[in-house]
C-alpha cells in the first residue's frame, strides 16, 4: 500500500491495538473502536499508552497527535519501534503477564485505576450524586474555627483559580469555534493530556479561502461535508471536556471536604482528652512510619526491578553481540564459498573453452586439409574435380579423417604406424561407401535413361525366406527377456535439480496434494541399514536380483532383501568407500516393489548419473540400453537378401519413467539460498540442525560441481533418447513453482490414461491380417522326419556365409582398384600437361644474337648515323637477325611437335583402358559367381526339402577371361559382352522337371502337389535371380563403355590442349620477334643509340629499364631547407639561441624578473639582438619588457623562462585533455622502468599529440624542400624540457605535460594540470567559474569562438571522465613545485622547511577526513574553500597568447586589458 493509505489506516490506533492484542499485551482490546472520530481515537491511544511505555516505545501526546492527523512517517516510525520492541520480547521469551509483573507497582496501580475509570464511565453521573449525598450526611456540624491560611489551603485555592481560568478559556474556545476561526496553537498547562491532540487536528482545518480555491463542485461539497463533520466532532469534544471538568471539580471538592473533615475530627478528638491526643499522635506516627516503610519497600522493589532489567538488557546485548558475530562469520564463510565457486566456475569455463577450442581447431584443421586437397586437385584437373572424388572427400571430412596427408602402405610393415592405421581406416570407410552405392545402384552406379527400364528387380522374397530360415535353424535366436515384474503404477517419475533448488519442498507439496509416494535415496539407504540392524526377516519375494550384487558374506538366508542391501551398503560405508550404482538402484527398486500399485511414485534427486539412469531403466523396463546398441551394431552386416518377415521399423519400448522434471536454477541463486536462507521457500539454515547445515556447506561445492559434470549426459539421455524431460524455472515463488509442478503431473496423468485406454482397443480393432502386411509367404513343407534334414542348415549356412563374404570382399577390392585408377589417371594427365608446358619453356639462344646485334649497333660511330648507306646496312642486319630468330622458333616448334607425338604414342592410354575393362570384368565375374552360388543354394535346399540327397554339380562355374593388351577399337566392341551373356545363359538353364507319376492314393496326390508347388517356388526364385543378374551385367556394360569414353575424351582434350599451347607459343614468339624488329628499325631511322637493354626471353620482348648500356649524368644535389623569418614570430634557431642563454643563467628554469628583463633589454639594444629576435621585437622599450616579465611572474619576483619559450614558440596545436592523457599513456608505455624519464629515442617513439606534418616535395631537383616547422618544434621541445646534466639527456615527461596543460583560462589550466597529474579527466563545473572576457577573444571574432566551442564539445564527448583520487605529493607537485625549483636565484632556499610549504595542504587533507594523509577523491578536494581559492587565484597554468611577441601593436591591447 501507499504511504498515504498506510497513514490513514493507522490514524485511528485500532490496528496498533490489534497488533498488541495478538502478542497478549492489550487485555482491554474489546474496548477499542474502529471509528475515525476524535473520541474513538482518543480512547484507543489512551488505552495503548501504558502498553507502549511498558515496551519502552517512545510515545507521548505529540506522537499521538501526529498519527491522528495522518502526518507523513509518524505511523511508520511508531510501527518500526514497536517491531523492534516485540522482536526483543520474542527473543527474551517474555509473555504479556510476565512483562506486566515486571512493571512497577505504582504504574500498575495507575493503569488499573485508569481502566476502572473508563469502564465505569457510563455510571459516572449516578455515582456522583450518591457521593454528594454521602458527603452531606457525613459532615459534622462543628463551629467554624478562625480561618487559618495554611499552605494546603493556599494550594487548593490556586488549583481552584486555575480551574476557573481553564473554564474561561474553554468558553472562549467554544465561541471561536462558533465563529469558524482557527483555534490557537497552544493551551495552558492545566488542560488535559489529549487536548493538544484535538487542537492539532483542529489547526489543520482548512480556512474559507482554501475551501473556495477548489476545482470542481464535488470537491467543494466534500469540503463542506468535512467541515460539518468537524463541527459535530468539535461540539462533542466540548461536551466531553465540560463533563470532564465537572468531574475533576467534583473530585477536587470531595478531596477538600475529606481533608476538612479529617482536620475537624482531629481537632474534636484533641479537645476531648489528652490521652486521646497522645493516642492520636501515636496513631499518626505509626501511620507515618507505615507510609515510610511502604515508600521504602516501593523504592527497594524499584531498585530490584531496575537491576533485573539491567541484567536482562545485558543478557540481551550479549546475545545480540554473539548473534551479530555469528552472522558476520557466516557472511564471511558465504563470501569465501562464493569466491571458491567463482574460481571453480572459471576453471570449468576455461576447460570448456579449451575443449571447444580444440574441437574448433580440429574442425578448422580438417577444413584446411580439405581446402588444400581441393586446391591441389583443381590444379591437377584444371578446376574440373570429379564428383565421385568430392563425395569421397566429404565422407572422410565428416568422419574426421585427414585427406591431404597420405601414408605409404607399400610395403606394409609388420607393426604399422599410426598414420598407416589411419590410412587403413580411410580405406575401409571409402570401401564401405562405394559398396553401399553399388549395392543399391545410386550416385555413380545409377542406371542411365536408356537402361533404366531394366533396373534390377527388388529383393528376392523367396531367397530371403530360405536364407533366414536356414539361419534361424543354424543360429537359434535367444529368447526375449520376460517383461519386468512391477506393478502398473499410475505414474512414475523423478525430480532432479541442484542443491537447494526446491526438490524437497515440491515433493512435500505433491505428496499431500496428489497422494503420491516420494522416494528419497538417502532415506531408503538409512531404512535399509536400519532393517539390517533390526535383522528384518525375509518374505516370499525373490532373491535373484540380490545374488548379483556385491554383498558381504553373512547369514542372509533369513534376512529380507532390504536388510541384505542395507548390510552391503553399511559395509562399504564403514570402509570409506562409496556405494556402487548397482546397489543404489537395487535399494531403489526394492523400495518401489513394496509400494501399493494404486498410487504413483516420484524419486527425489535420483538418478544422479547416466549409469544410474541406465541401470534404473534396465530394472524398470526389463531391457539393457547398452546391450541393444551393441546388438544393433553386431546385426548390421552385409546381407545380400532381406528377410520378408522382418518388421520395417524396430519395436519402440516405452521408457521406465513417465517424466523427468528438472528444477532449473542458477548457481548464484543456490549460493544465496545457502548463505542467507531460503526466504521464498521458507527454508532457512537455522531451521536445520547445526551439524547438518555445516555438512551442507562443506559439501556444497562438491555437489554443485558433481551435478554440473553429470547433468549434460543425463540431459542427453532423458531429452533426446527418451524424450521425457520437462524443465521448470525454480527461481519463481514457492507456491507458483509447486502449482506448476502439480500441473505438469496432472497433464502426465491425463496423457498416460489416454495412451493406455485406446491402445488395447486399437490393437484389437486395427490389428491387420497377415495377408495385408506381407506378400504371400512361400509354402512351408510338411515336417520332415527327424534326421532327414538336419544336415541341410549345417552344410548350406556356412556355404552361404562364405558366398556373402567372398562377394562383398571382391566387390570392395574391385571398387578400390577403380578408385585408385581414377587418381592415377588424374595425376598422369596433369604430369604430361605440366611436362609439356615446361618443355615449351625450355631455354634458347635468341638473347645471345639480340645482345650481339645491339652491341654492334651501338658501336657505330657518331658521324655515320645519318649516312644512308649505313642505315641500309643496319636495316639488312635487322633483317638477318629476324630470319635467324624465326628459324630458331621453327626448330623449337618442330621439336615440341615431336615431343607431343611421343607422349601420345607411349601406350599409356590403351593400357589404362585394358585395366579399366579388367576391373569391370571382375565385377561381372562377381555377379556371375553370386548367381551361380545362389542357384546352387536353392537347388540343394529344395532337394533337401524333398528328402533327396543333393547331387554334386559336375559343371564348373563360368569364368570370364581378362583382356590382353589390344587396340582401342577392339575394346569398344560389344562382342565381348555378348560372349559373356552367352556363357551366362548356359549356366542359367533350369533343370528339366521330372515326370509326375500317376497318383495311387490321396496322400500321394497331396505329396505330389506339394512337390509341384516347391518346384514352382524354385523356378520363380531362379527366374528372379536371372533377371537381377542380367540387369546388373547390362549396367556394368554401359558403365564400362562410359568409363572408356570418359578416359578417351580426357586424353583427347589433353592432347588438343598440348597442340593449342604449341601453336599459341609459336605465334607469340614470332610476334615478339616482329616487335623487336620494329623497335630496331625505329632507332635506325631516328639515328639514336639504344641506351637500355633489349630482352627477348621466350615469348616476351621488353626493354629492360633497370639495365643501361651506358651511364647517365649525375644530377646536382638539392639545397637544404631554410626557415623564412617573419615580423613577429621567433624562428627555431632564435628559440634555440634564447634557450642556450637562459640555460646558462638559470639551469633550473626560474630566474629573477630583473635578470629576465636585463637579458632581453641587452638583446634588444645591442647589435647581438638583431639576429636573436624578430624585427618587431627590436623596438620594445624597458617598460614593455617589464610588463612582459610581470605577466610571466611565477612567485613574488621570479620568472619561468621555459613557460615564456613555450608561449613564444607558438603557433603550435593546443592539446585537449584527452590528447594530453593519451600522450601520457604512450610515454608510460615506452618507459618500461617506470622512472618517469625518457630518452630522445623513446621521446620520438612516443610522440606528441601532433606529428611532423607532410611536406610537398617540389618537382625541380634544384629547388630546396619547404621548411617543416612542426618537425623542428618536436626536437626543440625535447631540448627545452630535457635535463642536460644527464648523459644522455633525459626528459621528465610528466613535468613537460604539466607545462603543456596551460590554457588561456587559468582555471581551465589548473584543471588540465590536475587531470595530467592524476591521469584522469577532471572536468570543470562551468557555472561555478564564469569565464572572464579577454581582449583577444573580442578581436578574434565569432569564427574563433565557434571553433573553440566545437573543440571543447568534441573533447567532452570523447573524454573518459572518471572519479579519480589525488595524493598529497601529487597535489604539491601541481601547486607548489615551483618553489622547490627556485634554487638558482632564491636566497632563502636553504632555510625553507617542508612544513612552510605543506602546512596548508596538510590541514586541507585532515579537514577532509584523511588523518593519515591518504589519497582522497578529487571532487571532494575541490569543494574545500582553500583549494577553491587556490584554483581561482593560481596563474601558473595560464597560457599567455597576448604577449608582445606577436607584434608591437599588441602592446596597446595589453595595456588596456591591464587597466580594465
Amino acid at each position: 500500500p501507499s504511504p498515504l493509505h498506510m497513514n490513514q489506516e493507522f490514524s485511528s490506533g485500532y490496528l496498533i491495538g490489534e497488533l498488541l492484542n495478538k502478542f497478549e499485551l492489550q487485555e482491554d482490546f474489546d474496548q477499542f473502536s474502529q471509528s475515525r472520530v476524535a473520541s474513538a481515537k482518543l480512547n484507543n491511544f489512551s488505552r495503548m499508552e501504558p502498553t507502549l511505555q511498558l515496551l519502552k516505545v517512545q510515545f507521548d501526546q505529540n506522537v499521538a497527535r501526529n498519527i491522528m492527523t495522518e502526518q507523513h512517517g509518524a505511523a511508520t516510525k511508531l510501527i518500526y519501534q514497536l517491531y523492534v520492541a516485540l522482536e526483543k520480547k520474542k527473543k527474551a521469551g517474555l509473555t504479556g503477564v510476565a512483562m506486566d509483573a515486571m512493571r512497577p507497582s505504582a504504574h500498575a496501580k495507575l493503569r488499573s485505576v485508569g481502566t476502572e475509570m473508563y469502564r465505569e464511565k457510563i455510571l459516572e453521573k449516578q455515582k456522583q450524586n450518591e457521593i454528594m449525598a454521602k458527603i452531606q450526611a457525613a459532615i459534622v456540624q462543628i463551629p467554624k474555627p478562625m480561618p487559618q491560611h495554611t499552605v494546603k489551603a493556599i494550594e487548593e485555592q490556586k488549583m481552584l483559580r486555575k480551574k476557573k481560568e481553564a473554564e474561561v478559556k474553554i468558553m472562549k474556545f467554544e465561541k471561536m469555534m462558533r465563529k469558524e476561526t482557527i483555534i490557537p496553537t497552544k493551551l495552558t498547562e492545566s488542560g488535559t493530556v489529549f487536548l493538544s491532540m484535538i487542537q492539532g487536528r483542529d489547526v489543520a482545518t482548512p480556512t474559507i479561502t482554501e475551501l473556495l480555491s477548489t476545482y470542481s463542485d464535488d470537491e467543494y461539497i466534500r469540503k463542506v461535508q468535512k467541515r460539518l463533520e468537524e463541527d459535530t466532532f468539535a461540539r462533542e469534544q466540548r461536551e466531553k471536556r465540560r463533563r470532564k471538568m465537572l468531574r475533576e471539580q467534583l473530585i477536587a471538592h470531595e478531596a477538600q471536604e475529606e481533608a476538612y473533615r479529617e482536620e475537624q475530627l482531629i481537632n474534636r478528638l484533641m479537645r476531648q482528652s489528652q490521652q486521646e491526643r497522645r493516642i492520636a499522635v501515636q496513631l499518626l506516627h505509626v501511620k507515618h512510619e507505615k507510609e515510610v516503610m511502604w515508600q521504602d519497600r516501593i523504592f527497594r522493589e524499584k531498585q530490584f526491578e531496575e537491576r533485573r532489567l539491567k541484567e536482562f538488557q545485558e543478557a540481551l546485548d550479549r546475545e545480540a553481540a554473539l548473534a551479530k558475530q555469528e552472522k558476520i562469520e557466516f557472511e564471511e564463510q558465504a563470501h569465501k564459498e562464493k569466491q571458491l565457486h567463482a574460481k571453480l566456475a572459471a576453471q570449468r569455463a576455461e576447460e570448456r573453452y579449451k575443449k571447444h577450442f580444440a574441437i574448433c581447431w580440429e574442425v578448422v584443421d580438417q577444413i584446411i586439409d580439405l581446402v588444400t586437397k581441393i586446391g591441389e586437385y583443381r590444379t591437377l584437373t584444371n578446376n574440373l574435380i570429379p564428383i565421385k572424388i568430392m563425395r569421397d572427400w566429404k565422407e572422410l571430412f565428416l568422419k574426421g579423417k585427414p585427406i591431404y596427408e597420405q601414408a605409404e602402405l607399400d610395403p606394409l610393415p609388420a607393426d604399422p604406424t599410426p598414420d598407416q592405421i589411419i590410412e587403413f581406416e580411410k580405406m575401409d570407410i571409402l570401401d564401405e561407401k562405394d559398396y553401399d552405392e553399388y549395392k543399391i545402384m545410386i550416385e555413380e552406379w545409377y542406371p542411365p535413361e536408356e537402361i533404366r527400364a531394366n533396373k534390377p528387380p527388388p529383393s528376392n522374397i523367396i531367397l530371403g525366406h530360405v536364407v533366414h530360415r536356414l539361419m534361424g535353424l543354424f543360429y537359434p535366436p535367444e529368447p526375449e527377456p520376460p517383461p519386468p515384474v512391477s506393478s502398473p503404477f499410475p505414474i512414475k517419475g523423478c525430480i532432479l535439480g541442484k542443491l537447494f533448488s526446491g526438490k524437497t519442498t515440491c515433493l512435500k507439496f505433491l505428496e499431500e496434494a496428489c497422494n503420491i509416494h516420494v522416494l528419497s535415496i538417502d532415506t531408503l539407504i538409512a531404512e535399509a541399514i536400519q532393517a539390517y540392524h533390526e535383522k528384518e526377516m525375509s518374505s516370499e519375494t525373490s532373491l535373484l536380483q540380490v545374488s548379483k550384487l556385491d554383498i558381504p558374506s553373512m547369514d542372509q538366508i533369513a534376512f529380507s532383501i532390504r536388510a541384505q542391501l542395507g548390510g552391503g551398503a553399511e559395509t562399504l560405508l564403514k570402509k570409506g568407500k562409496s556405494i556402487p550404482d548397482e546397489l543404489l538402484v537395487g535399494i531403489m527398486v526394492e523400495a518401489i516393489s513394496r509400494l501399493p500399485p494404486e498410487k504413483g511414485w516420484i524419486l527425489d534427486g535420483f538418478p544422479m548419473t547416466l549409469n544410474q539412469a541406465k541401470l534404473l531403466e534396465k530394472a524398470l523396463g526389463g531391457r539393457d540400453p547398452d546391450e541393444e546398441e551393441v546388438n544393433a551394431k553386431v546385426l548390421k552386416k552385409h546381407n545380400l537378401v532381406i528377410d520378408p518377415a522382418a518388421p520395417k521399423e524396430p519395436a519402440v519400448h516405452p521408457p521406465g519413467l513417465d517424466f523427468v522434471i528438472l528444477l532449473d536454477v542458477s548457481d548464484s541463486i543456490v549460493l544465496d539460498r545457502i548463505a542467507f536462507g531460503r526466504c521464498k521457500f521458507n527454508i532457512c539454515i537455522h531451521v536445520i540442525k547445526r551439524e547438518k547445515a555445516d555438512s551442507v556447506r562443506g559439501q556444497m561445492q562438491h555437489r554443485l560441481v558433481r551435478f554440473l559434470e553429470t547433468w549434460p549426459d543425463l540431459k542427453t539421455w532423458y531429452a533426446n533418447q527418451q524424450n521425457i524431460l520437462i524443465k521448470v524455472n525454480a527461481e519463481m515463488e514457492e507456491n507458483l513453482m509447486c502449482q506448476r509442478v502439480k500441473q505438469i503431473i496432472m497433464e502426465q496423468l491425463v496423457k498416460i490414461e489416454n495412451e493406455r485406454t485406446p491402445r488395447g482397443k486399437a490393437q484389437k480393432s486395427l490389428s491387420p491380417s497377415p495377408e495385408d502386411v506381407l506378400p504371400p509367404a512361400p509354402i512351408e513343407p510338411p515336417p520332415i522326419k527327424p534326421g532327414s534334414n538336419e544336415w541341410v542348415p549345417e552344410f548350406l549356412v556356412p556355404y552361404w556365409e562364405t558366398v556373402e563374404k567372398t562377394y562383398v570382399n571382391n566387390i570392395k577390392a574391385t571398387l578400390r582398384c577403380l578408385r585408385a585408377e581414377q587418381h592415377v589417371i588424374i595425376y598422369y594427365l596433369s604430369d604430361i600437361r605440366n611436362h609439356f608446358k615446361e618443355y615449351l619453356k625450355r631455354p634458347d639462344h635468341k638473347q645471345e644474337f639480340v645482345t650481339q646485334w645491339q652491341a654492334d649497333y651501338n658501336s657505330v660511330a657518331d658521324d655515320l648515323w645519318d649516312d644512308d648507306e649505313t642505315k641500309e646496312e643496319l636495316h639488312q642486319r635487322v633483317t638477318d637477325l629476324r630470319d635467324r630468330l624465326w628459324d630458331i622458333c621453327e626448330n623449337r616448334r618442330n621439336e615440341a611437335e615431336q615431343e607431343r607425338c611421343a607422349i601420345m604414342n607411349d601406350g599409356w592410354l590403351p593400357d589404362r583402358m585394358v585395366l579399366l575393362m579388367d576391373h569391370i570384368f571382375s565385377l561381372m565375374q562377381n555377379e556371375l559367381d553370386r548367381f551361380q552360388d545362389t542357384k546352387r543354394l536353392l537347388h540343394d535346399y529344395y532337394r533337401g526339402m524333398e528328402g533327396k540327397i543333393p547331387t554334386d554339380s559336375s559343371t564348373e562355374f563360368i569364368r570370364i577371361p581378362l583382356i590382353e593388351l589390344v587396340e582401342k577399337e577392339q575394346l569398344l566392341e560389344a562382342g565381348k559382352t555378348s560372349d559373356i551373356y552367352n556363357l551366362f545363359l548356359k549356366g542359367v538353364s533350369p533343370p528339366v522337371p521330372e515326370a509326375t507319376p500317376i497318383p495311387l492314393s490321396p496322400e500321394e496326390l497331396k505329396k505330389l502337389e506339394m512337390k509341384h508347388k516347391m518346384k514352382q517356388e524354385y523356378f520363380a526364385a531362379l527366374d528372379h535371380e536371372v533377371e537381377a543378374a542380367k540387369s546388373r551385367l547390362e549396367l556394368l556394360k554401359v558403365k564400362a563403355l562410359a568409363f572408356m569414353e570418359d578416359l578417351h575424351s580426357k586424353a583427347e582434350v589433353t592432347y588438343r590442349n598440348m597442340e593449342k599451347w604449341l601453336g599459341e607459343r609459336f605465334l607469340i614468339e614470332m610476334s615478339s620477334v616482329e616487335k623487336l624488329t620494329e623497335v630496331a628499325r625505329n632507332h635506325i631511322e631516328t639515328s639514336t643509340r639504344m641506351q637500355y637493354e633489349l630482352v627477348l626471353e621466350g615469348t616476351e620482348f621488353y626493354i629492360n629499364g633497370d639495365i643501361k648500356v651506358f651511364p647517365d649524368a649525375v644530377p646536382p644535389p638539392r639545397p637544404p631547407s631554410v626557415e623564412t623569418p617573419t615580423v613577429d614570430t621567433l624562428t627555431i634557431s632564435q628559440l634555440s639561441t634564447l634557450h642556450k642563454q637562459f640555460l646558462k643563467v638559470a639551469p633550473k628554469g626560474l630566474m629573477l624578473s630583473k635578470t629576465f628583463t636585463d637579458i632581453f633589454f641587452d638583446l634588444v639594444t645591442l647589435n647581438l639582438g638583431s639576429n636573436s629576435l624578430p624585427d618587431a621585437w627590436t623596438h620594445l622599450s624597458i617598460y614593455d619588457l617589464q610588463s612582459l616579465a610581470s605577466l610571466l611572474t611565477v612567485d613574488v619576483d621570479t620568472v619561468d623562462w621555459r613557460r615564456f619559450l613555450l608561449a613564444a614558440a607558438q603557433p603550435w596545436p593546443l592539446p585537449s585533455v584527452k590528447e594530453l592523457l593519451e600522450t601520457l599513456q604512450r610515454f608510460r608505455a615506452v618507459d618500461e622502468g617506470r622512472t618517469g624519464f625518457v630518452t630522445e629515442e623513446e621521446y620520438n617513439q612516443a610522440g606528441l599529440w601532433f606529428g611532423s606534418g607532410s611536406v610537398i616535395i617540389p618537382d625541380s631537383p634544384i629547388e630546396p624542400l619547404p621548411f617543416n616547422r612542426q618537425e623542428h618544434l618536436l626536437k626543440f621541445f625535447f631540448t627545452l624540457f630535457a635535463d642536460p646534466e644527464k648523459d644522455p639527456p633525459q626528459l621528465n615527461y610528466v613535468d613537460m605535460l604539466l607545462y603543456f596543460a596551460s590554457h588561456p583560462e587559468s582555471i581551465d589550466g589548473v584543471y588540465r594540470a590536475l587531470s595530467v597529474a592524476t591521469e584522469t579527466n577532471i572536468q570543470r563545473e562551468k557555472d561555478k567559474f564564469p569565464n572572464i572576457p579577454r581582449p583577444e577573444e573580442e578581436e578574434g571574432g565569432e569564427e574563433g569562438e565557434e571553433e573553440e566551442d566545437e573543440k571543447e564539445k568534441e573533447d567532452e564527448a570523447h573524454s573518459f571522465a572518471s572519479e579519480g583520487e589525488i595524493s598529497l605529493d601529487t597535489l604539491l607537485r601541481v601547486f607548489n613545485y615551483e618553489t622547490n625549483k627556485a634554487a638558482d636565484n632564491h636566497r632563502f632556499t636553504n632555510h625553507l622547511v617542508p612544513k612552510d610549504n605543506y602546512e596548508n595542504f596538510i590541514k586541507v587533507y585532515k579537514d577532509l577526513g584523511s588523518e593519515d594523509l591518504q589519497p582522497i577523491k578529487v571532487s571532494l578536494l575541490l569543494k574545500h574553500p582553500f583549494i577553491q581559492e587556490l584554483v581561482n587565484s593560481c596563474q601558473v597554468y595560464k597560457l599567455h597568447v597576448s604577449i608582445p611577441f606577436h607584434g608591437v601593436w599588441r602592446l596597446v591591447i595589453i595595456r588596456k586589458y591591464r587597466m580594465l
